[in-house]
Parts: C-alpha cells; sequence; structure tokens
C-alpha cells in the first residue's frame, strides 16, 4: 500500500513519519528527494514544473517499491504540487495562463492521482511557531518561508483541498500533538482496531 502525508511547510510531517516508523514495523518511509531535482529558488512556473516532474519520477519508484505485506509512506506527492501551484496563482506570482498550462501538463502525466493521503494542516500560529523555531536551530530559512502571508495561503489552499473531496482515501489532521497523530493514523491504516477520527484542535 502507498500512503502519502501531504501539507503546508512547516507542519511536522518529516517528524510525523518518522514517529509512525518507530512505532510501527510495517511502515517503510520513502526516501525523499534522492533524484535531487534542482531546488529552483527563483521563477514560480520553473519551480512549479521542477517539483511536478520530481513527484512524477517519485511516484514510478514508489510504484515499483509497492508490497502488500507492508505501507509505503512518503513525505508529499501530487496534490502538494497542486496546492503549491495554485497558492503561487492566488498570489499573483504565476500567470493564469501558465496555470492553467501546468494543470493540463500534470493532468497527462499524472492519470493516476494518490489514493490514499494525510492532509497534516495545522493552524497557521503552529506553522509559523514550528518554522521558527527551526530557523534558530539550523540557521537556514528555506525558499519565502520569512512570508507568513504566502504560508497563509497555503495553509487555506490546503484546507480547501480537502473540502474538494477529490482525494478517495484522505485523512485530515489538524492537531499538533505528534502521538495523537500517530495513533489517528494508525486507526486510518487499520493497524489497530479502533476506528479513524480526524483529529482537530
Amino acid at each position: 500500500m502507498l500512503a502519502y502525508i501531504s501539507g503546508p511547510h512547516g507542519a511536522g510531517k518529516s517528524t510525523l513519519m518518522t514517529a509512525l516508523a518507530e512505532r510501527y514495523p510495517q511502515i517503510i518511509p520513502y526516501q525523499e528527494d534522492r533524484w535531487d531535482f534542482p531546488k529552483v529558488q527563483g521563477d514560480c512556473f520553473v519551480r512549479a514544473k521542477s517539483k511536478m516532474l520530481r513527484y512524477y519520477f517519485e511516484a514510478l519508484e514508489q510504484k515499483q517499491l509497492d508490497r502488500e505485506d507492508r505501507i509505503l509512506i512518503a513525505n508529499r506527492c501530487f496534490f502538494d504540487y497542486a496546492v503549491y501551484s495554485r497558492s503561487y496563482a492566488a498570489l499573483g506570482w504565476l500567470a493564469p495562463s501558465k496555470l492553467r498550462y501546468l494543470e493540463e501538463l500534470a493532468g497527462r502525466m499524472f492519470e493516476e492521482k494518490p489514493q490514499h493521503v494525510v492532509i497534516y494542516n495545522p493552524p497557521l500560529e503552529t506553522l509559523r511557531e514550528r518554522i521558527q523555531r527551526r530557523w534558530k536551530a539550523t540557521g537556514i530559512k528555506k525558499w519565502r518561508e520569512e512570508d507568513f502571508g504566502y504560508l497563509e495561503v497555503v495553509q487555506h489552499e490546503f484546507a480547501t483541498l480537502y473540502e474538494r473531496n477529490i482525494i478517495p482515501d484522505a485523512l485530515y489532521l489538524t492537531h499538533q500533538n505528534v502521538d495523537e497523530n500517530v495513533e489517528a493514523i494508525a486507526r486510518w491504516l487499520a493497524l489497530t482496531e479502533e476506528p479513524a477520527l480526524e483529529v482537530a484542535l
């Protein structure tokens, strides 16, 4: 089975994946970004295309690695590319014609969309706090991380993605407690007998 964790930058997706794998040995984290696609820092159109290509090639490999006796879980997927592209357009960073081009291209490349997706979308204030802590810990600021208006749009677009109900099997989480989120995902993946519930603050 293939499953994905999607959400805004600063949500804590990597931390959540690590905690899941430590608690449940049948969950195998996919090694993200191992194809070393270029990290475009400027033009949003080129950046979006680069992300699309990365997720396309990762999806091909993930399909090859899929096995019935385990759950391969990955950080980000096609839906992350879609959300960020829409966010660029909403902010005026990407022309409508270029967004339409990207959507047409993605429609041809991703005939099969991810089926099982956790949308991890904490409140905006939580995202800001986590990003600021990461800055202090690493001394590194990623692309436009200091623009919290951008972060707010991305957070809103992930909420809209869930509300559009286009993912066949989606779990929407907003809680910031890692242990509670791990247990919610385990129930969703049927690793425990209790039914999965959406976790909200």
